[in-house]
């Protein structure tokens, strides 16, 4: 029997145990969505922090294109041309193709080609960055070796070294990637360039039959206007100049439609359109061909998903960071288009995005979650531990908004395996297996439930139809892998791992200084204004909104980011000529001071009733429909009608606004034109207006006692005159006399 002692220690570890599980329920319990156990409630998405933690930094390096100097003699001297197939599986070989190229102003000779393979299993991120890096040495075997011919300047030799994999399979049975090296050697057996790959090996063949889970993923690629340069700005209309670039529009679309035949699914590749370019867009008459904007329309009629970005593309950070109002915000990323166009129907939930690879700050997304329920994280918000969904919620007062989080990592791979620019000494098809290789990492390492991750593509991505189709053909040809719309990603539960915080404010290089912003949108808001009271709005749209939005606009942040980070950069030199190309852009706008204005002149009301005489001058580019509004700051006076008049374009308008005088005294009446829907139009003024409502009745009365004098002083005179005496004709006259009467009239 055990001691009473005994039983005693034994009863208080079982209680300490019973107290630290519950301790650690507890904990899950409070990490869990809100609601009772086993609710089907939704989760409720968890607070914004009213103190926030302060930023950490992103723990993941940029992909490098695995090209590593190592203090090598030529480090760009080898560029990887394929790998094929792109995932290694038992019972079929892999053949790696590759250019070694001559870098240098010698002929060389004498040199080896290799291929090498280290049985290495590279099973963390980290890890596979370090190797691409070339901060990682490993151990390797030689598989393939070839001598190079002699090699002048500039010449280059092609090699397609095979990789049996039967052998391979003796090295190692584990799934994932492998480091794999190509090398050139000289007489020495000393390497003289390297270039660090992968060879990803999957041993055992999957299936969706098969496999418990598979990794999600979807993709988004923006679809923006062509920059407008400096040098470009006021040399005319700006819609031609958005729309310059219709081959990189066009390829877009037509990546969707690569990624809807290679996959089965048609909104394999979601597009973030900007409505202004489809607005201003039409077909081409030159070419009698349609453009891209009807191929667009085409592809969501097949099911393409169009997720509409704020019209002209504004840089939000700048819009928060600039100290205006929800109202001024709202007016900038609800911009009016075109009265002939609204986004269709099909089309889904606008998308907030700010500029690319940047980790957007808590004061964006506050100042976006009212108008929009859908944003971009271009980076940042990484959980702490391993990669989870790509998928947060949080609250900003009353409004709940979705946060997107790209993978940087995943959508720098695939950026540079399908840009049409040249992809660096990895190629497409070594990019794709930094992708791949991420993917299976991933997957090894949440095999029961696999997370479903974001691939946003930055806005400059300019598609190889050739290369994107490969890359989605591959893809779902991965059976691990599940393509999925955008709309099953926004779908999926919140996970409640913890994250890095987003940065409570932060302003990046190139962004728009606060007082420009506020210019601009105070401008912004005047064109709004103009529009509602235009009878030709789309002259107005056309003409101005770009004028006014350019400076806004993601695409010049880039470039003033890019230009001042310059190893040459003359910063003041930029931030001076930024500035006045905003001016010019204001004056471009058509809304410099003295668009529309109403005059009018101090003057004295005498009566009563009465009309008070303005003068309306239009200087807009069409005909405007306004209404005349006088607010008295004294009740001594009442506005009897608000005139809506119709000013011809580069007319002055005469309006007479009736009032009534309740007594007399000097009243200040402010005076402002606005549109028949009410919008402001011009800056109110104030008019001094001097009421003598009784002195027309004096004078008319007073007047009036004057004429009554005179009228009886006249009567009383002939009065006191009397008749006048009897008169004679003189000697010799009769009444006959034609001096007298002229008979003949």
């Amino acid at each position: 029997m055990i001691p009473n002692n005994a039983t005693l220690v034994y009863r208080q570890l079982a209680l300490a145990f019973i107290i630290l599980l519950t301790g650690v329920l507890t904990l899950i319990g409070l990490n869990s969505p809100a609601g009772a156990a086993g609710s089907e409630q939704v989760p409720v998405p968890p607070t914004f922090p009213s103190i926030p933690s302060d930023f950490v930094a992103d723990p993941l390096d940029d992909i490098d294109d695995g090209t590593v100097s190592l203090d090598l003699p030529y480090p760009e001297m080898i560029t990887l041309v394929s790998i094929l197939p792109a995932i290694a599986q038992p019972g079929s070989d892999v053949s790696v193709a590759f250019r070694v190229t001559n870098t240098t102003a010698e002929t060389l000779e004498g040199l080896m080609a290799n291929l090498e393979i280290s049985p290495q299993l590279l099973s963390t991120r980290s890890g596979l960055a370090s190797w691409l890096s070339g901060t990682m040495e490993v151990n390797s075997i030689v598989i393939n070796s070839e001598s190079i011919p002699e090699l002048p300047p500039g010449a280059s030799q092609d090699f397609v070294f095979r990789i049996p994999v039967e052998n391979f399979r003796e090295l190692t049975t584990g799934r994932g990637p492998r480091p794999m090296l190509l090398t050139v050697t000289d007489e020495a057996d000393e390497k003289v360039s390297q270039l660090n790959s992968l060879f990803l090996w999957d041993p055992g063949v999957t299936s969706a039959a098969t496999s418990p889970a598979r990794l999600g993923l979807s993709f988004i690629a923006p679809v923006t206007g062509a920059l407008i340069t400096p040098g470009q700005v006021g040399s005319g209309d700006y819609p031609p100049l958005m729309l310059a670039d219709n081959a990189r529009l066009a390829a877009l679309v037509a990546a969707a439609n690569s990624a809807s035949v290679a996959t089965g699914n048609p909104a394999a590749l979601a597009l973030a359109v900007d409505p202004a370019l489809v607005a201003f867009a039409g077909t081409d008459d030159a070419t009698g061909e349609p453009s891209w904007a009807d191929s667009l329309a085409s592809a969501v009629a097949n099911g393409i998903a169009v997720y509409p970005l704020p019209p002209f593309d504004p840089d939000l950070a700048a819009l928060a960071h600039a100290d205006i109002s929800p109202e001024e915000f709202q007016v900038i990323t609800n911009a009016i288009l075109t009265t002939s166009w609204h986004p269709p129907s099909d089309w889904h939930a606008p998308i907030a995005w700010p500029a690319d690879w940047l980790t957007p700050d808590q004061a964006t997304i506050r100042a976006a979650a009212p108008e929009f329920e859908l944003f971009i994280a271009p980076a940042g918000r990484r959980a702490r531990w391993g990669t989870v969904t790509g998928l947060d919620a949080l609250r900003v007062e009353n409004h709940s908004i979705t946060i997107l989080i790209n993978d940087d990592r995943l959508a720098t791979s695939f950026y540079r395996a399908t840009d049409a620019a040249p992809a660096g000494s990895l190629g497409p098809s070594g990019q794709l297996q930094n992708l791949l290789a991420e993917l299976m990492i991933i997957l090894d390492q949440n095999t029961e439930t696999p997370p479903h991750l974001l691939v946003a593509l930055p806005r400059d991505w300019h598609p190889n139809q050739t290369a994107t189709a490969i890359a989605f053909s591959t893809l779902a040809q991965t059976d691990w892998l599940n393509l999925a719309p955008l709309s099953t990603l926004i779908n999926q539960p919140v996970p409640t791992a913890e994250r890095f915080e987003f940065p409570t404010i932060a302003a990046h290089p190139g962004e728009l200084p606060g007082d420009e912003v506020r210019q601009l949108v105070a401008a912004r808001a005047n064109l709004a204004a103009y529009i509602s009271a235009s009878l030709e709005p789309d002259t107005l749209i056309y003409h101005a909104s770009p004028a006014l939005m350019l400076p806004l606009s993601v695409a010049w942040r880039d470039y003033f980011a890019t230009a001042a980070a310059g190893p040459e950069a003359d910063v003041p030199a930029l931030t001076a000529q930024r500035s006045a190309l905003i001016q010019v852009s204001l004056a471009n706008s058509v809304l410099a001071a003295g668009s529309m204005e109403i005059t009018g002149a101090g003057l004295t009301l005498i009566s009563n009733a009465g009309s008070i005489p303005f003068n309306i001058q239009n200087n807009l580019p069409s005909a405007a429909v306004v209404r005349v509004v006088l607010t008295p700051q004294d009740s001594r006076l009442l506005i009897e009608d608000e005139p809506l008049v119709t000013v011809p374009a580069g007319a002055t308008q005469l309006v007479y606004v009736p009032v009534t005088a309740i007594a007399s005294g000097d009243v200040l009446v402010t005076v402002e034109l606005q549109s028949e829907s009410g919008a402001t139009i011009t800056t109110a003024t104030d008019l001094e207006l001097r009421i003598r409502a009784g002195w027309e009745t004096a004078s008319t009365l007073v007047i009036g006692l004057v004429l009554a004098a005179m009228f009886i002083a006249g009567i009383i005179r002939t009065v006191k005159r009397g008749r006048a005496p009897s008169r004679t004709l003189p000697a010799g006259t009769t009444l006959d006399d034609p001096l007298i009467f002229d008979r003949s009239s």
